[in-house]
């Protein structure tokens, strides 16, 4: 996604902290940018959109020109409340919350084959 000049961030649940050794573990750090990985540390938990209205003010873009892409209902539900369009990825295929997600994919190969280049 980067390659095609998408911005990343992180909108987590978690502590800076763990979001970025979770990346550094997995050998993802440097697709993000600290100051994108954002957390109930400095902006109200999700549900709230408060985090993706952070971050879409800061790439100086609108909710109609992002996806929020997640695992799991909070993911889905800030990405509603935020009004962008919404991705579930989930690797299982089953998919429980169809009602909140504009796209379903297993993976996120299968979801960057679906973005435009």
């Amino acid at each position: 996604l980067q390659r095609f000049n998408y911005s990343l961030g992180i909108l987590t649940l978690n502590t800076r902290e763990n979001a970025w050794f979770t990346l550094e573990a997995l050998g993802l750090e440097h697709y993000f940018s600290k100051e994108f990985v954002i957390g109930r540390w400095c902006e109200e938990p999700k549900p709230s959109p408060k985090g993706i209205h952070k971050m879409l003010k800061q790439w100086n873009i609108t909710a109609n020109e992002a996806l929020m892409v997640g695992d799991y209902l909070y993911d889905l539900q800030v990405g509603r409340a935020a009004e962008t369009a919404t991705v579930h990825v989930d690797p299982s295929g089953e998919f429980a919350w169809p009602e909140l997600a504009d796209i379903q994919v297993n993976s996120l190969d299968e979801l960057a084959g679906l973005l435009p280049k």
